[in-house]
């Protein structure tokens, strides 16, 4: 399918829109704006935090919980080792840990997302990029291309975990 209109480039797949994006702007990565990180990895963090209580509480997350939890609960959870959690326990676990590594600086493990704006035939267009660190550089695969800007905006708004970081 050869790609001679905006409907057809929306309606790619991500191989032929990359490759339309690759063949017009071919300095794309150094175009991208970098938008925020997803978080939803932290569940595999609770999940270790779970599994391994003791192994992995860190001091800002125990004081987090102790200030919504209470002191007594965080001490049976340091009993059990976590096993007692509930749900409602569990997302409050998983937004310490996030407000930790995002404070230190400590956010490898979250996928991040940049933007990049399409122009076909005089309309915008906007293309989401997602990716996580690789040594000292994001490797971004794209995600879509999306008919404008505001329909990007509500597809990373819908994203499970997006945080935005615009400056």
């Amino acid at each position: 399918m050869k790609i001679t209109t905006e409907a057809t480039l929306l309606n790619a797949d991500n191989v032929r829109q990359m490759e339309w994006i690759v063949a017009n702007y071919p300095n794309w990565s150094s175009e991208l704006v970098y938008r925020g990180l997803i978080t939803s990895s932290a569940d595999d963090l609770v999940d270790a935090y779970v599994h391994g209580w003791s192994d992995n509480l860190t001091i800002g997350v125990q004081k987090s919980l102790i200030r919504k939890l209470g002191k007594s609960r965080v001490d049976q959870l340091e009993t059990d080792d976590g096993k007692s959690l509930s749900t409602d326990e569990k997302k409050l676990v998983k937004e310490a840990i996030i407000k930790e590594k995002l404070a230190g600086g400590d956010d490898h493990d979250f996928e991040r997302v940049g933007t990049l704006e399409i122009s076909y035939s005089g309309k915008v267009l906007m293309g989401i990029f997602m990716g996580f660190v690789e040594g000292n550089a994001i490797e971004f695969d794209l995600y879509r291309i999306y008919g404008s800007a505001s329909a990007a905006e509500a597809v990373l708004n819908g994203l499970d975990g997006y945080v935005e970081e615009l400056d």
